[in-house]
């Protein structure tokens, strides 16, 4: 998936209420994709305090969420291999 684009390939939304949509990632985009993602973001919008705070949000959002899925018992595959990296 490129920078700029929704899960479907389509165009991010910049009104999009998803953190998904709004961040231009997957819902399985690894962790260093949501930052990366976040950073660009931030870096199309500038100075836009408003936009800013809508981006930053959204990442909380990704990151609650993902931290919901794991007390709930789920994993991800790339947490899953990101553990057994750390393990090796």
């Amino acid at each position: 998936m490129t920078q700029g684009t929704d899960p479907t390939g389509g165009p991010a939304q910049p009104g999009s209420l998803n953190p998904y949509e709004r961040l231009g990632i997957s819902p399985d985009a690894s962790f260093d994709a949501v930052q990366e993602a976040k950073q660009a973001r931030l870096a199309e919008v500038g100075e836009d305090p408003m936009a800013r705070a809508r981006i930053e949000a959204a990442y909380d959002a990704v990151l609650m969420d993902r931290l919901k899925e794991r007390q709930q018992g789920k994993v991800s595959t790339a947490a899953l291999n990101a553990s057994q990296r750390e393990a090796a």
